[in-house]
């Protein structure tokens, strides 16, 4: 037993020494103490903060070349005593001065013992997935519907191309990777955007803004309102006309629809009602319109998109539509038809990707170079009130992954939506 607690104790000093190495080399602190720095032939002291070892060497000591100066991969293979020479005298482990852009710490020796445990953990490290030197490989999540991941990818892949022209981020041009699953991606890209497959699931890497109002998870962040946040937007639209009564059609979507409190304030049980809640098949929405003649049909985007363009004039008019994202013509129409080469098809579904490669763009650029899956991610936390000019300001945070919460309102034209009210949130 004593053996046994006396190895614990190594191995959790070992493990503490660690993390105080970590500290020291990727921010040149430690706890009560202000370390400094010197460079060669200068006996001005610097506070080590300003040049941790991890700003040239690379957060996972890879090594990378800055300004013309390379600073060389770093490993724990270095005996103590020569680490001690290279970081207090600026002598190499061939008695050689190194580059005098190497400064020279005043660690202790415990400090350095300390740095030396981090470079043995991160020993055999690898960089994060689908991150190199020149490249960020983002996934795309295409799903079975080739028409609707089409579409997707051409706004995507311009959003991309248009960064990749102005110098990229932080000198690395951003890859689009496409897959049918999340599970075909994981190990070789660093996050997914805009995904239409519903296997979110099968990925630990963060995903931004799925096209799927049913994604869930502490790596998914949405910019997708739930199905029942636009239903609330909608009936609170409705209840705007204090003369406005709601029926749920098919029948068997009212306990669903019922759930929602805005629109069951709005049912009614008998008689006929003012509008339609149409949650069905959009194979049915046609039979629906023309089963009742004169009367509003109120729906979701998602449910409409693919037939509301065909539908007569008169059958437009009488159509009410939840949408979660602002309609391409009133959003930014110019990049998404340029992104989508002139297509019409899924304005809302464009505009929506579009939206989650500008926020995962900000977030990238906010990350840092030293680019990882959990600095992404901490970085998608810290946006609060973002702008993308498609979809209403976007916040998350530590315990929030849905962004946005609530619908806009739309008429159909022949060729275009009508904005019937700014964005409406999903309660009071």
């Amino acid at each position: 037993m004593k053996l046994l607690l006396a190895m614990l104790a190594v191995l959790s000093g070992a493990a503490f020494g660690a993390e105080r190495g970590r500290d020291l080399f990727e921010t040149g602190a430690t706890p009560g103490r202000d370390v400094v720095a010197t460079l060669r032939g200068d006996a001005v002291e610097i506070p080590a903060r300003l040049m941790a070892c991890a700003n040239c060497h690379g957060v996972h000591a890879e090594g990378r070349t800055e300004a013309g100066v390379s600073a060389p991969p770093l490993t724990g293979n270095l005996p103590l005593d020569v680490l001690e020479r290279v970081v207090r005298d600026g002598i190499g482990k061939d008695g050689k001065p190194l580059h005098p852009a190497m400064p020279s710490y005043r660690f202790t020796r415990d400090e350095i013992a300390d740095l030396h445990a981090h470079l043995l953990r991160l020993n055999g490290h690898s960089p994060a997935n689908g991150v190199t030197p020149d490249e960020i490989r983002i996934g795309l999540a295409t799903g079975p519907d080739t028409r609707l991941s089409s579409a997707v990818e051409r706004v995507i892949r311009a959003a991309f191309e248009d960064v990749n022209a102005h110098g990229g981020i932080f000198r690395r041009k951003i890859l689009l990777v496409s897959g049918p699953r999340h599970a075909d991606l994981k190990g070789a890209t660093l996050a997914s955007v805009a995904s239409l497959a519903n296997d979110w699931n099968a990925s630990d890497q963060p995903v931004i803004g799925p096209l799927s109002a049913a994604a869930e998870g502490s790596n998914v962040f949405t910019l997708l309102p739930a199905e029942t946040e636009q239903w609330s937007s909608l009936c609170r639209y409705l209840a705007r006309d204090a003369r406005n009564s709601v029926q749920v059609l098919p029948e068997d979507q009212q306990r669903f629809i019922g759930s929602v409190p805005a629109c069951r304030a709005l049912l009614r049980e008998t008689g006929a009602a003012k509008t339609i809640l149409f949650a069905g098949r959009e194979a049915d929405l046609e039979r629906v319109i023309r089963a009742n003649p004169g009367r509003q049909i109120a729906a979701l985007h998602i449910a409409v998109a693919r037939t509301v363009s065909r539908l007569p004039e008169e059958a437009r008019n009488r159509l009410l539509i939840a949408c979660p994202a602002l309609p391409a013509d009133q959003a930014d129409p110019a990049a998404i038809d340029a992104a989508a080469a002139g297509s019409p098809e899924f304005p809302a579904l464009r505009a929506m990707a579009l939206g989650a490669a500008r926020v995962l763009i900000e977030a990238l650029k906010r990350a840092g170079r030293d680019l990882t899956q959990d600095r992404l991610q901490a970085a998608l936390e810290t946006l609060n009130g973002f702008e993308t000019g498609l979809i209403p300001p976007v916040t998350f945070g530590p315990g929030t992954r849905s962004g946005v919460r609530g619908a806009y309102l739309v008429r159909a034209a022949a060729d275009r939506f009508i904005l019937l009210s700014s964005w409406m949130t999903a309660e009071e």
